[in-house]
């Protein structure tokens, strides 16, 4: 992440005297970003769903009911985010385990004892 927030900050086009006003959008983009390891966003492993992005905003929002929300219905929807993350984060360890393995393997070929 470091290595990604450096590339953005010193790159050619960015004014260096102002990186702290863009550290908002660099955050988003990185919480965003499909990591190559997990095949998914640190935002859907930490929430769920992916957040809302500004092209978003022009989307008429998800139909909502005027009835209240009940117990039932949060029992559901606590029921949908376990049933949904769950699986997710069995195949991201599987997913880490192989790049490790990956890289392990990498490191490995040009690596000498001592």
């Amino acid at each position: 992440m470091e290595v990604s927030c450096q590339t953005h900050v010193w790159s050619p086009h960015n004014d260096h005297r102002s990186w702290d006003l863009k550290l908002a959008q660099i955050a988003f983009a990185l919480r965003t970003a499909l990591s190559a390891s997990t095949e998914s966003s640190p935002a859907f492993l930490m929430f769920g769903h992916h957040p809302r992005q500004t092209l978003d905003l022009g989307l008429p929002p998800p139909s909502t009911s005027d009835t209240p929300t009940t117990t039932t219905d949060l029992s559901n929807y606590r029921h949908h985010l376990l049933s949904t993350l769950l699986p997710t984060y069995v195949q991201t360890r599987e997913l880490f385990d192989l790049a490790h393995q990956r890289q392990a393997r990498h490191y490995n070929l040009h690596h000498r004892s001592v």
